[in-house]
């Protein structure tokens, strides 16, 4: 019960800092400071409190080792690629920070309501999880924005949609990977891009909330 409570309490504490963070980086890419440095207070406390009041075993201590080495260093990585901006590389870092190992008391009281159970490896750190889901994101966010965006007439996309979720729902749900792709080629191919920056706190987010809805993405569809 304490456990639920604690990560319950981290939770709320997230979600709140992460919609006003969203906010400010919709609206100008910038991840305020004192969020940053609220999120690693919260989360270095959480940490500290895990190992004083539930004695994790050192199997768990391990794991949340890799977990924040693997979101320091692959954030580190992406920086340096020029793929994220350093302030969506700290929020993963603090997300990591806050849950440095799967929440599953709380994963499991949020999926119930939606009548589903989240797959999760054990071997796979979190923070990986939550980089693969937010891959899963932003190619859906992508294609809303490109629909959006486009002067073309958008009922050919909606009737490439529809299909796609009837098949998803008649055969296989593994369809819906399809959704995205007409978007990501006409990135991939179209003349001159202008290079759209999608903000990618939201993103790193909504795959925090996808992680302890339904889990990883990646298994769900291929597993």
């Amino acid at each position: 019960m304490l456990i639920l409570l604690e990560e319950g309490g981290i939770f709320l504490i997230l979600t709140v800092a992460s919609i006003y963070a969203s906010f400010k980086d919709l609206q100008n890419y910038v991840y305020p400071d004192f969020v940053d440095r609220f999120l690693f207070a919260v989360g270095f406390t959480s940490f500290i409190l895990h190992q004083t009041l539930f004695n994790f075993s050192q199997l768990v201590v391990l794991k949340s080792i890799v977990n924040l080495g693997f979101a320091g260093i692959s954030s580190a990585i992406l920086w340096k690629l020029g793929a994220i901006g350093d302030g969506d590389g700290r929020y993963l870092f603090a997300l990591s920070l806050c849950y440095p190992t799967y929440p599953e008391s709380l994963a499991f009281c949020l999926s119930q309501p939606l009548g589903v159970t989240p797959r999760i490896s054990v071997l796979i750190p979190f923070s990986m999880v939550l980089m693969i889901n937010t891959l899963f994101v932003l190619a859906y966010l992508m294609t809303i924005y490109k629909v959006a965006q486009s002067n073309r007439p958008k009922a050919y996309f909606a009737i490439y949609a529809a299909i796609v979720v009837v098949v998803s729902i008649l055969i296989t749900p593994k369809a819906l990977l399809a959704l995205p792709l007409p978007a990501l080629l006409y990135t991939i191919i179209e003349k001159n891009p202008k290079r759209d920056k999608l903000p990618l706190i939201p993103c790193l987010f909504a795959a925090l909330i996808v992680s302890l809805t339904l889990g990883d993405l990646s298994i769900l569809f291929f597993g």
